[in-house]
């Protein structure tokens, strides 16, 4: 897994418990699915990619590509 991976990884697994902690169920359960689908992905850009053309995803998407570019252009 790589770095970017890991980091987004405890981001969405963080929102997922504060959604599931506050009753909100569903969201958290579709936050979690995306966090592991996420993580298991060969090709983090096109994952991320996918989740942008996913009705009600895209802002979020665009999010964690922009999260994503920042890690890397650190790393440099």
């Amino acid at each position: 897994m790589l770095p970017e991976q890991m980091h987004i990884n405890k981001l969405l697994h963080r929102l997922e418990l504060k959604l599931l902690d506050g009753g909100r169920h569903g969201e958290g359960e579709m936050v979690g699915l995306v966090a592991a689908r996420l993580s298991h992905a060969r090709d983090l850009d096109r994952a991320l990619r996918e989740l942008y053309g996913v009705s009600g995803w895209d802002a979020v998407a665009l999010k964690l590509m922009w999260y994503v570019e920042q890690m890397r252009q650190a790393v440099v």
